[in-house]
């Protein structure tokens, strides 16, 4: 933003702009600062070029959005790992470029805290043909991509603060997924029969080992030990683990091999949609292929397996993320009530006092 500077060794006020060249320039007012009407007359001015700036008549144009953003993004996520983290953003910008567009925002300096605050309320009902409504959390998801944009523009001198901080907007919590009941396993098992092929693979390794969607396509010759019967995932965050292959997938694994697949299955981009459309036309609509998680981990607490070993099995390292999964029930909790009915308990007597009323000047009275 264009500004002021008195100099001790000037009677004059300077002024303080960036240029379209990106780089700051400095000159005289040719106003006093030691007159009031000379300095009334030095703010003018100073907001008149703060005003080219916000409206881009004082910017460059590799200053804004569609110069710089798209190759930033790709730079900072071009490790393999984080492709999935690069799709993601790629489209929450496609969605943000719109907004921005519509907006008139086109650089970084634009941009305010109530640009900021609309974004959240568009994105969630959206005026625009291009767009689907999004919820809450996925709207917050897309002004922390701003956030992260916006940081890199004031590292660039592009903007002098970034007005995604401190919004005071905060995450809702996520409904509960359930655990998927054994009734409605075969079911699904059942209804997969008439789906693609690689979705009756990804569920029949998921119920299995609690794996994510993605985790179940498994390189057969690379992550399947075949004489010790492990098979190693892959899950994200780099995350590597080696568990032993249940034994009701070894003939299923056997039979892709023998078939010459290099990998279990293919799981497609839009895999998630082809899982939504499923669970709606078996009228399970409560349930998402990330309930195969919950509901081995669920097992595995019900059955008394050592906390340690379920997040081996699993791939977890927190305790707490892994505590969230969990979905005892109240039937569940009888042993506990077992380990401790027959402990001693201390039964004091009872002791019950008659108050009567306090202005007869009566004293307790113990019955």
């Amino acid at each position: 933003m264009a500004h002021l500077v008195a100099k001790t060794d000037s009677p004059f006020l300077q002024l303080r702009t960036r240029g379209a060249d990106g780089k700051w320039h400095q000159r005289s007012t040719v106003l006093r600062k030691d007159n009031r009407l000379d300095r009334r007359r030095a703010h003018a001015l100073a907001e008149e070029e703060s005003i080219k700036e916000r409206t881009g008549r004082n910017v460059s144009g590799t200053e804004k959005f569609s110069a710089w953003v798209l190759p930033f993004l790709r730079s900072r996520h071009s490790a393999p790992h984080q492709a999935r983290t690069l799709e993601r953003y790629l489209g929450s910008w496609r969605v943000l470029s719109v907004f921005l567009e519509r907006h008139g925002l086109h650089h970084p300096r634009q941009l305010r805290y109530a640009n900021v605050l609309a974004y959240h309320a568009w994105r969630m009902q959206p005026d625009d043909d291009r767009v689907r409504s999004a919820s809450h959390n996925t709207s917050l998801g897309d002004v922390k991509l701003l956030g992260i944009v916006l940081d890199e523009a004031v590292r660039r001198e592009f903007c002098e603060r970034n007005p995604c901080h401190k919004t005071g907007l905060t995450k809702q919590p996520s409904p509960q997924k359930p655990e998927i009941s054994g009734p409605d396993i075969a079911l699904i098992l059942d209804e997969l029969q008439q789906e693609p092929e690689w979705m009756f693979v990804s569920f029949q390794i998921s119920i299995a080992h609690g794996t994510r969607l993605r985790a179940t396509s498994i390189d057969l010759r690379r992550d399947v030990n075949w004489d010790q019967w492990t098979v190693t995932f892959h899950e994200k965050g780099q995350k590597v683990f080696t568990v032993p292959l249940q034994e009701r997938l070894r003939p299923l694994f056997e039979r892709l091999r023998a078939e010459g697949r290099e990998r279990t299955c293919e799981i497609p981009e839009d895999a998630s949609k082809h899982w939504r459309r499923f669970f709606d036309r078996i009228g399970r609509p409560q349930y998402c292929f990330h309930c195969c998680r919950v509901t081995v981990i669920s097992r595995l607490a019900r059955a008394g397996v050592n906390q340690s070993q379920a997040m081996k099995f699993v791939g977890h390292s927190s305790a707490d993320v892994h505590t969230l999964y969990q979905r005892l029930q109240t039937e569940d909790l009888a042993p506990c009530a077992a380990a401790v009915k027959t402990l001693p308990a201390a039964t004091p007597p009872v002791v019950f006092y008659d108050y009567e009323d306090e202005c007869d000047g009566a004293e307790r009275v113990r019955i």
